[in-house]
């Protein structure tokens, strides 16, 4: 089926564009519930970004973490299912985390840079199977460290993505590996790879198969052993165990009608992992510098500016904002009934993590909470 025959929104999540919800959304009837306790006045700023999102009709649960240095406010809004009346667990509640996906599996590769398995500038050629012509664009080769700052070249999705037969409900499911290989048979770059930047949920895709098929293992073995162990991230998985798919909340579109849960059998790299709002401060945490461990290195190497135009900066996975005093390192994530965001200054020592069982965009909340809340600390 042809990419314009498919609903409007779901064409521009696929494509990784960031979009708020299009819904003529009404109020909810009754204040939604919260744990936010009001004392101070963090609690304020948290309770005045968040309430307008969370009292929308479409939208359903929240979950939002604001970290300065060691201190971690927590605060939870709404229901992870629609009339149930449970506010989301930060144990516990699981949401999909999208396209932060992607700073996992650049951490991963940088993980083999750090060990001396692999070189980011390795053309991409010399892990794809032998039958695949060399990627390349006038001898200029397309190498790892393309395809996780996004000037690869690749498209956002290839060009067969929409043929054959796809399921609106879960549109990756059906695109494996067959389909991953064999779009690079035909496809020719058209640009000078590093010479400008083009987000690609393929070409993360493509970097987190490849990582895989080199060690002989299946993403998220990889993800779980070399992050999610280390990290104390127990939670943070793509296959949940039976206790843990109790925990899952139920995704909302922009209807704010239930949403299928994703998944992503050849491109898991790109936006598979599902984590909870704990486990994401952890990791948060370890971005910033705090209980890294062995991950240290590898961490500040994705942390590096790899690509600049303009104010646009790119390290490994994460985009760079701010100015030189307040520099932030951000990620979104959003899939059929999820959206989330995570974003870290370092420099104030400043961290924010946002997860949603809902397609209403979560992003402009993180960035006044990650700029506003410095001013209260």
């Amino acid at each position: 089926m042809r990419s314009f025959l498919l609903p409007f929104c779901l064409v521009m999540l696929l494509c990784g564009y960031a979009i708020s919800a299009v819904s003529q959304s009404t109020a909810k009837a009754e204040q939604a519930d919260s744990d936010n306790p009001l004392l101070s006045a963090i609690d304020s700023l948290v309770e005045s970004t968040v309430r307008p999102y969370i009292q929308q009709s479409h939208t359903a649960g929240l979950s939002v973490a604001v970290i300065r240095k060691d201190a971690v406010y927590r605060y939870n809004y709404g229901e992870v299912r629609k009339g149930n009346g449970m506010l989301p667990d930060p144990a516990s509640t699981i949401y999909e985390i999208g396209s932060i996906s992607k700073t996992f599996t650049a951490l991963l590769l940088a993980r083999e840079v750090i060990d001396g398995r692999m070189r980011l500038d390795d053309p991409v050629s010399g892990y794809l199977p032998d039958s695949i012509p060399d990627l390349h664009y006038e001898g200029n080769a397309v190498t790892l460290q393309h395809l996780s700052n996004h000037t690869s070249g690749l498209p956002r999705l290839p060009d067969d993505f929409f043929s054959g037969m796809i399921n609106f409900a879960d549109p990756y499911l059906h695109y494996d590996d067959a389909r991953l290989y064999g779009f690079l048979m035909y496809y020719k770059p058209s640009v000078i790879p590093g010479t400008h930047y083009a987000y690609s949920n393929y070409g993360g895709g493509l970097l987190g198969n490849l990582l895989a098929r080199r060690a002989n293992r299946t993403y998220e073995e990889l993800i779980v052993d070399i992050i999610c162990r280390p990290l104390g991230m127990n939670h943070t998985r793509i296959t949940l165990t039976k206790a843990d798919s109790a925990g899952i909340a139920q995704g909302y579109n922009e209807k704010g009608l239930p949403a299928s849960p994703w998944h992503f059998p050849s491109m898991p790299g790109t936006g598979a992992i599902r984590s909870t709002l704990n486990d994401m401060i952890s990791y948060a945490l370890a971005q910033m510098g705090r209980h890294a461990g062995s991950l240290e290195a590898a961490i500040l190497l994705t942390q590096q500016t790899t690509f600049q135009q303009g104010d646009l900066a790119l390290g490994l996975g994460w985009h760079i904002g701010g100015t030189e005093d307040s520099r932030y390192w951000h990620h979104t994530g959003g899939t059929g009934g999820f959206r989330s965001f995570l974003a870290f200054d370092k420099n104030r020592d400043m961290g924010v993590v946002i997860l949603s069982n809902s397609t209403e965009d979560v992003s402009g909340m993180g960035v006044r909470l990650l700029k506003d809340a410095f001013r209260y600390f």
